[in-house]
């Protein structure tokens, strides 16, 4: 799934209560489409810059190599300037859904694969997930800002994985992620994880 999609999602469920109806948050497909919605239901103006903050916070953690490094000048033009150009498909609720094959991931792997590490890492990877997070070359900063935004251990390192597979070379994804397993002192883990690839032939 492309990480515009994931962003865009989770804005929505951001401000679902501020949308405040089914049918206009199931036609909101693009970030055009946030923007002029929030708009209409006045949450976002030059007044109040929450909004913009909680907006900005979202695209530095999907869209930014190095999230200090991204700053919004100016909220009202460099903001629309990033995102009212980016359409995006229709979204699939759930990112790890079984029928979400159109993985638009520049991973060589087989979604369904991808997605069974990915739910067996999550799932258990208990207290280790920030050194895995380190080992996955993430600050201490953006450890913190997983632990503030979400409240599970899985959503936290599904994230981890995310911003993986967006940084790594790809020829070294697979071989970097059960290596960061290791190190963060998981080599139960590291083992699970192997023979699904290995079933596979991946």
């Amino acid at each position: 799934m492309p990480y515009s999609q994931i962003a865009l999602e989770e804005l929505k469920e951001s401000f679902k209560a501020d949308i405040n109806s089914n049918r206009a948050y199931f036609k909101i497909q693009t970030f055009k489409d946030l923007m002029k919605i929030l708009e209409k239901r006045d949450v976002l103006n030059m007044e109040c810059l929450n909004p913009l903050q909680k907006i900005e916070s979202v695209l530095r953690f999907y869209f930014s190599d190095d999230s200090q490094d991204l700053q919004l000048k100016s909220p009202a033009s460099d903001f629309q300037d990033l995102v009212l150009n980016s359409p995006v498909s229709p979204l699939n609720r759930n990112p790890l859904s079984d029928d979400n094959e159109d993985d638009d991931s520049r991973i060589l792997c087989n979604p369904k694969v991808k997605k069974r590490v990915y739910e067996l890492i999550g799932t258990e990877i208990g207290r280790k997930w920030r050194d895995f997070g380190r080992e996955l070359n993430l600050r201490e900063s953006a450890l913190e800002e997983l632990e503030e935004k979400y409240k599970t251990i899985k959503d936290r390192t599904y994230a981890i994985l995310l911003f993986h597979e967006k940084n790594c070379d790809e020829r070294y994804w697979k071989s970097e992620l059960l290596d960061g397993l290791d190190h963060a002192r998981r080599q139960d883990l590291r083992i699970k994880a192997q023979k699904i690839f290995d079933m596979h032939n991946t």
